[in-house]
């Protein structure tokens, strides 16, 4: 197969992928320096980077202890899931796992949640009654975006859930964001909304407080917390039964998550309290010659019983160490979570 003037390395490429796996090809490197060897030189390393990548079970094995027998979600790119198959005493039991390993991965915000919605699907269809049974791996979740999290978190249910309340340090950043969002958000009622919190926000400021009230996280993110309508089967509602492995590590988004499914009885939490860091902490660079800087936690958060999240954290259901399990790739943690669910 020699390279051609007009023909793409893209182009190849994908015609190369459509070949079977066992297909063998030659490609002729020139023996001229010219644009015809520029291109082989291209498309040899990007063939040769493609077939090192590794894919997402793979990466997983990795990091963690994944059951022998298991069907990988061929959606679950940016958080690797599977659906582990047991067979004993004549009995066949499905669990479906997905590691969250950040609430801020790379790629598009849509991407990530089509892709996490896709994979929730996969759980619905397997087989002939679906997976309802699922574990969700958090440990070591240092957390990260806000509102990722939110979605992630109502579309495990058809049905809205209750979410976390926030109550905001009274100063520019959360003011100006309200303020932005009521000029210049898509949605006339969202305007609204932002509208109000900001002209409650800048009286509350006026009069001396330095806290904001408690607002609904759909004050922040209007209309756009929504639960997942795919989460039906036969005309039912396709309810999840969840297992969280977590431990003090979770932090940030990672604690808001955990409380919401806390909260909303749609988990048991396994391993260790989670850290109770759930504000969001804003860095103030001062002293450029010594670099120091001062990290304030510029909001707090509110569960729906009225208690803060920040130093409280999530506590488990059921105790492990579980970073004692580091060296198993955590393998005592995950199983845990699969047998509870059995």
């Amino acid at each position: 197969m020699k390279g051609k003037k007009g023909l793409d390395v893209n182009e190849l490429l994908q015609k190369v992928s459509t070949l079977s796996p066992d297909a063998t090809f030659e490609f002729q490197a020139p023996s001229v320096y010219g644009q015809e060897f520029e291109f082989y030189k291209t498309f040899a390393n990007t063939l040769k980077a493609q077939g090192e990548a590794k894919s997402p079970i793979e990466a997983l094995k990795e990091e963690r202890y994944v059951p022998s027998n298991v069907y990988p979600v061929p959606a679950a790119k940016t958080y690797p899931a599977y659906v582990a198959i047991e067979e004993k005493d004549g009995k066949r039991t499905a669990i479906g796992y997905i590691r969250i390993n950040t609430f801020s991965p790379e790629g598009d915000e849509s991407v990530v949640l089509k892709e996490f919605k896709e994979t929730l699907k996969f759980f619905r269809d397997f087989g002939l009654q679906g997976v309802n049974k699922v574990v969700i791996d958090l440990i070591n979740n240092g957390g990260g975006s806000l509102r990722l999290g939110l979605k992630m978190s109502a579309l495990l249910s058809s049905k809205n859930i209750e979410m976390p309340g926030l109550q905001y340090m009274l100063n520019d950043s959360w003011m100006d964001q309200y303020q932005k969002s009521s000029n210049v958000h898509m949605n006339d009622a969202a305007r609204v909304v932002a509208q109000r919190a900001y002209e409650e926000m800048l009286d509350m400021f006026q009069n001396g407080d330095r806290l904001s009230n408690n607002y609904s996280a759909h004050t922040l993110y209007p209309f756009s917390i929504q639960a997942n309508k795919d989460m039906v089967a036969f005309d039912k509602a396709f309810d999840f039964e969840i297992a969280v492995v977590t431990n003090e590590m979770c932090a940030s988004m990672c604690d808001i998550f955990s409380s919401i499914l806390k909260e909303n009885k749609m988990a048991t939490f396994i391993g260790e309290q989670t850290m109770g860091a759930g504000g969001n902490v804003v860095n103030h660079f001062l002293a450029p010659n010594s670099g120091m800087k001062v990290s304030l936690t510029e909001s707090l958060v509110v569960s729906s019983f009225g208690e803060y999240l920040e130093n409280n954290g999530v506590k488990p259901d059921i105790e492990m160490e579980v970073n004692k399990y580091q060296k198993t790739k955590y393998q005592e943690v995950i199983k845990k979570g699969f047998s509870i669910l059995k």
